[in-house]
């Protein structure tokens, strides 16, 4: 806990130590984790300024929830995991949640596949204890799993957990690693699933509401006594995604949740959204511009003067007051000095002197970021346990003479800065009194005019024709080190087997050009190398352009990027990072190739050679995120995606199309 607060981030245990006020907000949750145990099911919006404790009280909650025997599952909205979307962004937000799931039976965050393995050893025991045998077992789990079919994709979802006590009991890991892929929404195809596990049906972008009511039912037939599910950052919804018709695709989303809940159609749930009070009302981007949510989540007219109404969905939090955080930075003490006695280190009447002073330097703003505060304050904690014979006096005193002194010696490590300096340490700002001058009279003037001046620019650089730059990615993949170029523009495909390719560019103009690749395990690595320097290049003078580079991994899907900028990049290692952040490659069938131009992405067929109908459909979801992330940050996005082997890694019968002679 302290390690997570010394970094300024929430813990996720021993929360109850630091609580402080949020009683009945705390309240208000736990009431509806009691209507939970009873079949009901609430969605609550937990809503207020940046650091008010939003986390906090959601973590707190699911703290409480698992110490009642709750199960709860916790993730993070963003652009690329939603609540609903078309290229598996729904799909990507339901496996984080199943990779975080807490219980009273287990300390740290456990996955799935830890969930039914506890579940079926249970329930094996309870029935070897009776004398029952493998077949009494198995006829128990179809038992209990019985009510799944009165649910939307119940038969599936039954199915599958019979497919892993099967997998259990055989010593099949394949079959058991197939079903939890089901569980975890890992299938992108219908008709893998169907191959693998006899099903219908896959927990895609379209069925995540289905998914929430039958891992809720499950979670009641696995013995706990509800679900509490954790979705944090909504907030990304209302701000990152630009797109209006995919934002209020979510926000309806939302509205179908709500409603499935207070209709009883999704029982024994709590689902929590964590929200920025300024994206709650706001008509343009927020929930409020979607009419049937801004309907569903009006304030009480009557909560005026200071009252609240708790029983609405939305849970408006305030920042901690003054007050409270004397008990705050008393707890943060008691967890520092676990073990000694408290006081040895800071008393209480110095716990009280130590807010007035920082009162008195920067005001009461210090307060309205806790985390800043505590953060502090451990730091404060640290050196008076290293040096017991300081007292936090003299640290304080130290510690401004020596910004000032920085300052002073224009060092970096001003006062005014904040980035270089402790907040606490800032002394208030020196006001001067107003006073008008005839220069006051003359910026009064001229400000209109330069306000249309500016105005009048930007819109003749945004409206009038200007060229655009014209880029093409070229590529070549061949068995041997001569190869083939693959212009984009043309229905061509790479051989079915490679092991070697390289890249080139045209361009219209003089660009720095980055050129990465992404292998089938998600790895990224630019082709010039790390350590050496991206080209500005002149039409197609590229290094690699005419050289044949070995595949790492030839098996799989090689995907190749290429960035164009008209400023070279402080360190395109970073942009490494950000290319492994998208957490995934498309998936390509044999024969296939997906290419990314002009902001959209195609797909290039060889209908020379038969395709296996139960092969997955191409995945296009990786291309379409990299021109959503670096549209804005680079003036040319290219990438193209191809197989490199086909299945069956037959090499001599691999029926290959000669492009070269046709």
């Amino acid at each position: 806990m302290i390690q997570s607060l010394s970094a300024g981030t929430i813990p996720a245990v021993g929360l109850r130590a630091l609580q402080v006020g949020r009683t009945r907000e705390l309240q208000a949750i736990l009431d509806d984790l009691d209507r939970a145990q009873d079949g009901l099911s609430t969605v609550r919006f937990v809503s207020g300024p940046p650091e008010s404790g939003k986390t906090f009280l959601m973590n707190l909650s699911r703290t409480v929830a698992v110490e009642r025997g709750f199960l709860a599952v916790r993730g993070n909205l963003s652009p690329r995991c939603r609540l609903c979307a078309s290229s598996g962004e729904a799909r990507a937000f339901f496996r984080e949640l199943m990779t975080n799931i807490s219980t009273r039976d287990s300390d740290e965050t456990i996955t799935i596949g830890w969930l039914l393995q506890n579940w079926i050893e249970g329930l094996e025991r309870s029935v070897k204890r009776e004398g029952g045998s493998a077949d009494d077992v198995r006829a128990r789990l179809v038992e209990a799993v019985s009510p799944l079919h009165e649910l939307t994709h119940g038969f599936d979802y039954a199915t599958v957990l019979l497919q892993y006590w099967d997998g259990y009991v055989s010593h099949d890991d394949a079959l058991q690693e197939n079903a939890l892929r089901w569980l975890r929404a890992e299938y992108a195809s219908v008709v893998e699933a169907n191959n693998d596990l006899g099903v219908r049906t896959i927990i895609d972008d379209d069925s995540l509401r289905e998914a929430f009511n039958l891992f809720s039912t499950f979670t009641k037939l696995a013995g706990y006594m509800g679900l509490l599910v954790i979705a944090d950052e909504l907030t990304a919804i209302s701000r990152r995604v630009k797109d209006a018709s995919s934002r209020n695709s979510n926000y309806e989303a939302i509205v179908q949740l709500l409603d499935d809940c207070l209709a009883g159609r999704i029982r024994w749930m709590v689902m929590l959204f964590g929200i920025e009070d300024s994206c709650v009302q706001d008509r343009q981007r927020g929930l409020h511009s979607n009419e049937m949510l801004a309907g569903r989540l009006t304030p009480n007219r009557f909560a005026l003067n200071g009252r609240k109404d708790y029983s609405l969905p939305v849970i408006m939090l305030e920042g901690l007051t003054i007050a409270d955080f004397q008990p705050l930075l008393r707890n943060v003490r008691n967890l520092v000095n676990e073990g000694d006695d408290p006081a040895s280190l800071i008393s209480d009447e110095s716990i009280a002197q130590y807010i007035e002073t920082c009162q008195e330097r920067i005001g009461k703003t210090y307060f309205n970021t806790p985390r800043t505060v505590v953060k502090d304050f451990i730091g404060l904690l640290h050196m008076l346990r290293q040096d017991p014979k300081a007292s936090w006096g003299e640290l304080l005193d130290s510690a401004e003479a020596s910004m000032l002194a920085s300052r002073n010696m224009g060092g970096v490590g001003a006062i005014d800065d904040y980035s270089a300096a402790p907040l606490w340490l800032r002394q208030p700002p020196r006001t001067r009194p107003r006073s008008w001058y005839p220069g006051r009279w003359v910026a009064a003037i001229l400000l209109p005019v330069l306000l249309v001046v500016v105005v009048a620019v930007t819109a003749a650089v945004l409206y009038l024709p200007h060229n655009k730059i014209a880029a093409d990615l070229q590529v070549k993949c061949s068995d041997t080190r001569g190869g083939l170029r693959l212009p984009l523009s043309e229905n061509t495909l790479p051989r079915g087997i490679g092991t070697y390719y390289s890249a080139a560019v045209t361009l219209s103009e003089p660009l720095y050009v980055y050129i990465l690749t992404v292998d089938a395990n998600g790895y990224v690595r630019l082709l010039f190398g790390d350590d050496e320097e991206p080209t500005k290049t002149e039409l197609v003078v590229v290094p690699g352009a005419d050289t044949m580079l070995p595949l790492v991994d030839p098996p799989g899907t090689r995907t190749v990027l290429m960035f164009a900028s008209k400023t070279a990049l402080p360190d395109a290692r970073k942009l490494k990072v950000q290319i492994q952040s998208l957490a995934h490659v498309p998936n390509i069938r044999p024969m296939e190739m997906l290419v990314l131009k002009g902001g959209t992405v195609e797909m290039f067929r060889n209908t020379e050679i038969p395709v296996d109908p139960n092969m997955p459909i191409s995945d296009r979801g990786f291309l379409t995120t990299l021109t959503e992330e670096f549209s804005e940050q680079f003036d040319v996005v290219q990438a193209v995606s191809f197989p490199l082997v086909a299945p069956t890694g037959d090499r001599e019968n691999l029926t290959v199309y000669d492009y070269e002679n046709p």
